[in-house]
């Protein structure tokens, strides 16, 4: 187990296997104290790790897998980068863009919004939710830093 409490594997699921533990967390459960130890053990070490091969993975298929499965010729830090040309640029900016909502977005919503928002308020170090002004402007700006 990590710190956290959940499997090691954890992040490797992300997000299904959170939303999983969310959804098969008991109502009465009390909420733990949050502590943070100075040195991890093995497990922390082992979540870590996993979330690297997750971060891996991501990346991995956004070089050598995306870019021939929506139509260019390779990505483009392996030739077509060496001309400026919207064909490249764009599959780039809408693979951040996608990334962002997908993720960002997708988290927001589940945490803020959710049907699954009241039962995970115990949770949170912050007890007060955000404004829609505050998500409206935390969209805004990670849009915007993803072009």
């Amino acid at each position: 187990m990590a710190a956290s409490g959940a499997p090691a594997y954890i992040p490797i699921t992300w997000p299904l296997g959170y939303v999983a533990a969310a959804i098969t967390k008991d109502e009465k459960e009390k909420v733990k104290k949050i502590t943070t130890e100075p040195v991890m053990g093995l497990s922390g070490h082992l979540t870590g790790f996993v979330a690297a091969i997750r971060s891996w993975l991501v990346a991995y298929a956004c070089v050598f897998y995306l870019p021939e499965k929506f139509g260019l010729e390779a990505y483009p830090a392996f030739g077509p980068g060496k001309v400026y040309s919207m064909d490249w640029m764009s599959h780039i900016i809408i693979r951040n863009l996608i990334g962002t909502w997908l993720i960002c977005g997708f988290w927001d919503w589940f945490l803020y919004f959710g049907p699954l928002k009241e039962k995970l308020h115990k949770y949170k170090m912050n007890p007060v939710y955000p404004s829609f002004n505050q998500i409206k402007h935390d969209a805004f700006w990670t849009t915007t830093a993803s072009i």
